[in-house]
């Protein structure tokens, strides 16, 4: 029997000395959220909340300080601060269409923990 010597072609990548690598950083914001019904007769505020906090704000590890309040805490990666602008407002965006779901608005700030004054 013919042996095939074992040679795995892979794939060579050259590092450009130009280019910095794309670094993933991570920050704790504040997410402080009303959410409302529309008018006297509707009745969708608890369920937006729970679906709101279901789908969307668990994806970026939510916790919850008090039970009793608005304020979530989401920790986010991002690249740029581009990115992570638009990853805020993705998540406002999300949460404003859940809302309007259940017949409801919310209010909402977002701001960074990070101990600097960035505030969305």
């Amino acid at each position: 029997m013919d042996t095939v010597p074992s040679q795995v072609d892979t794939p060579t990548t050259s590092v450009r000395p130009d280019i910095e690598p794309h670094t993933l950083r991570r920050i704790d914001v504040e997410l402080w959220l009303r959410v409302e019904n529309n008018s006297t007769f509707v009745r969708g505020k608890t369920k937006a909340r729970a679906w709101i906090e279901d789908s969307v704000l668990r994806r970026y590890a939510m916790r919850k300080p008090d039970a009793n309040r608005s304020d979530y805490i989401l920790t986010l990666t991002y690249g740029t601060d581009a990115e992570l602008d638009a990853t805020i407002d993705d998540i406002l965006r999300e949460v404003a269409q859940i809302a309007d779901l259940h017949y409801c608005f919310i209010e909402a700030d977002v701001r960074a923990l990070d101990g600097s004054d960035r505030s969305w």
